[in-house]
């Protein structure tokens, strides 16, 4: 048996050649993946919902400068309702923000998705980038209901270890036994050969198990499982010959691949390529006879899903396998909070420190979040280190992947490996085998602005291509003016930087005609319209777990409000004010010019309304709205008229007073267009999040703050290491707290604590 560790060939034609490939792939995927944070997983009708957004480069890891606009979604998972869109920005690879609550929100299931123009593919069937969160009215009226055992719809799946099973060839087979809903199932069973028993096994850790055995040839193997003697599972069918790809041995330096062939055809030289994300970290080549073994080193690979593919001397793969490597790289976030001895609206103080797998500082940026333990999901399967290292990886749903993350987790490692041999390496999302029917992504199908057209109402007098100037703006912000260019066919771009001076408000783009020529001025591709048509021809993966009921009915739940009382935004506020939609300031005072250059009214010395006898009299002035003036009218054919001529000399006049006086009603519309204008949302406003200070002012009212503390932006310093610094509420018992971050190096971190506020 010969052992090859990875070669310097100089002939670099077969490494090109399996080079190429992978090349060609990853050109296919999203260039970001994006993870979202939140402050808690269930929440309250009529409070914020802060989030964290990660934006990642797909294959470093590391946070990405390629866009600058985040598009959220709130969506209710059972209608696929879209009830919340709005844009916000990206600095630096995080978008931070939040989402109000409204109370006519249904009790239930949301998502809350993101995209951005980097990470957005059309026609991809599946979609990553969401977060699942609880809305009710009143947590104690949380429960959930998960169904039972169906024993009759279990079902069990084998994954030949290389993907085949060889005659004649010792292989280790892994199966995972699900229920219908592909929930898994612990259970044990029997392998049987021609009907006779060959051997026992058992599920070790969702499901999944594995067992090894040779396949004869001209024999028959199927599976009992004990739970379900009344059907028996078959084996997939073995194969003539061929090669199988084991994992022979491994530890933290190196992984040992063997490779056992049919005897019988001449040695022929194969190869083992090793790629994480698209990107190649090993590439060795050998002669195999019967049995050949491959070394491949582990230090400079980053931490992920390895797809180890075994190619004969043709380059056509026959072996491929999918293997975790390196879990101990990433950040190692630590916290000194006591568990105990918290008052109630008492100031708590703790430090965190954040260092890398060699023990050195990080410098970096955390989001935190610190909530009552009943607003945090204990089961909840998902984390920032199971996100972007699994389920974003692997096609489908995976069952708690934040399991193979937790340090507490002995048989994590070997569970996760079973996790891979199961899923299959035809579920890898770099696997150029699965890219090659995708299209080359050459545009982004949604852009991080606004597209945008100027052309003339009328181009019988216009000159081709004499555009005039466009300016975008925030009235508010006086010297904050862009001027955008316009392209010769009248095209033009609200850019990412539009869309910051409009942050919380509107955008305004304004032209200046050369003359009294009117343009019309339009806005396209709406990005939000693209992403919803996405929503229909896609599947939302989101991790699960398998729980029992759950339920806050019997939970000694401290009293939160009074009787027509809400709390919002942390301020009481008694009873209920009834909503209206107010006009955007800008347009109030456009709306006012408009009235006085549209309206000829005036009001005479006399208190009269546009009186006839007094039209050029320098002293008139213009109506008031509300105010109520008198009408002239004269006696003509046996009746009173509105006066339009002063009255004659004898005639008979009269005045009657008129209803208060209102200007005409314009629309936005017609005020844009009026003067020249167009606008658009900026970014959706910052907002920040509510801390008491019990040490500078005592309040008297109650504080039913849930949640303590949500900073999504702490900065560690030179020795990796932060200070924070929060005031409890009224509310007695646990609390739970959770910290979330990446490193400019593309590592990532997690971390939870808990603590307790007296009663």
């Amino acid at each position: 048996m010969k052992l090859i560790s990875q070669q310097n060939n100089q002939d670099l034609t077969w490494q090109e050649t399996l080079l190429a490939p992978l090349d060609y792939a990853t050109n296919k995927l999203a260039a970001e993946s994006i993870y979202i944070q939140t402050s808690k997983d269930i929440y309250e009708t009529q409070e914020d919902l802060w989030f964290n957004a990660f934006v990642l480069n797909a294959q470093s890891l590391q946070p990405s400068k390629l866009s600058r606009t985040l598009y959220v979604e709130l969506i209710q998972e059972k209608t696929d309702s879209i009830v919340w869109q709005e844009k916000y920005e990206i600095q630096d690879g995080i978008a931070e923000g939040h989402i109000f609550l409204d109370d006519s929100l249904a009790n239930g299931t949301y998502l809350v998705a993101a995209f951005t123009p980097h990470s957005f593919v059309l026609n991809a069937p599946e979609i990553h980038s969401v977060r699942r969160i609880e809305v009710i009215d009143f947590i104690r009226n949380y429960s959930r209901d998960f169904p039972l055992i169906d024993w009759d719809s279990v079902q069990l799946s084998f994954f030949p270890e290389g993907g085949h099973l060889i005659e004649g060839l010792k292989s280790q087979v892994a199966f995972r036994v699900t229920e219908k809903q592909g929930r898994p199932v612990t259970a044990s069973g029997t392998l049987l050969e021609n009907g006779q028993k060959l051997l026992s096994f058992k599920s070790v850790h969702a499901g999944m198990g594995s067992f090894s055995f040779i396949p004869r040839e001209g024999y028959n193997y199927t599976v009992k499982l004990d739970d379900q003697k009344k059907i028996e599972f078959p084996l997939p069918e073995a194969q003539k010959s061929g090669m199988v790809l084991h994992l022979a041995e491994r530890d933290e330096h190196a992984l040992v691949f063997q490779i056992d062939r049919s005897p019988g055809p001449p040695p022929e030289k194969i190869y083992l390529r090793t790629q994480i994300r698209g990107e190649a970290h090993s590439i060795a080549t050998g002669v195999i006879d019967s049995t050949l073994k491959f070394k491949v080193p582990l230090h400079k690979m980053p931490q992920g899903i390895a797809e180890v593919t075994l190619f004969d001397e043709h380059f056509i793969p026959v072996a491929e396998r999918l293997v975790y490597v390196n879990q101990e790289k990433r950040l190692s976030i630590e916290t000194n909070l006591a568990k105990e001895g918290h008052p109630r609206r008492g100031k708590t103080t703790f430090n965190i420190k954040v260092r890398d797998e060699s023990g050195e500082p990080v410098s970096m940026t955390l989001g935190l979040s610190i909530c009552e333990s009943i607003f945090k999901d204990s089961e909840n399967p998902n984390n920032i280190l199971s996100h972007y290292y699994l389920s974003s990886q692997i096609k489908g749903k995976i069952y708690d992947p934040a399991y193979y993350f937790r340090s507490e987790n002995k048989d994590r490692l070997v569970a996760l490996d079973l996790l891979l041999l199961t899923q299959g390496w035809r579920r890898y999302i770099w696997n150029h085998e699965l890219l090659q029917g995708l299209p080359i992504i050459d545009e982004t199908p949604i852009i991080g602005g606004i597209k945008g057209t100027i052309q003339p109402r009328r181009k019988r007098r216009w000159e081709k291509g004499n555009y005039p100037t466009l300016i975008a703006y925030v009235p508010e912000q006086s010297g904050r003016t862009n001027f955008i260019n316009v392209d010769s066919d009248g095209k033009f771009m609200v850019e990412p930087d539009h869309l910051k001076i409009g942050e919380g408000g509107f955008t305004y783009i304004k032209y200046f005609p050369s003359d009294d020529m009117k343009f019309n001025l339009n806005l396209h591709n709406n990005a939000f319209d693209t992403i919803d048509l996405f929503w229909r021809n896609s599947e939302i993966f989101h991790p699960w777990s398998q729980r029992k009921r759950q339920s806050f009915e019997n939970e000694n739940i401290a009293l939160r409000s009074g009787s027509g009382i809400i709390q919002l935004d942390e301020i009481v506020v008694m009873a209920r004010k009834n909503r209206q939609s107010h006009r955007d300031k800008y347009l109030g005072q456009l709306d006012s010019l408009a009235k006085l250059e549209f309206t000829t009214d005036y009001v005479c010395k006399h208190n009269n309304l546009n009186c006839p006898g007094c039209r050029n009299d320098p002293k008139n002035t213009r109506p008031k709205e509300g105010e109520t003036y008198l009408l002239l009218q004269v006696w003509e054919n046996n009746r009173f008229i509105d006066a339009t001529l002063p009255p004659k000399p004898g005639q008979r006049f009269t005045k009657k007073w008129l209803p208060p006086y209102q200007y005409p009603k314009l629309t936005d519309a017609f005020l844009l267009e009026n003067f020249n204008l167009i606008r658009t949302k900026g970014y959706y406003g910052h907002k920040e999040f509510y801390q008491p200070d019990y040490e500078e002012l005592y309040d008297p009212a109650p504080d039913y703050r849930n949640t303590l503390l949500w900073a999504p932006n702490i900065k560690t310093d030179e020795y990796g290491e932060a200070t924070i610094t929060f005031f409890c509420s009224d509310l007695p018992g646990l609390f739970k707290g959770e910290i979330e971050g990446v490193s400019m190096e593309g590592l990532l971190g997690h971390h939870s604590f808990e603590f307790m506020v007296e009663n």
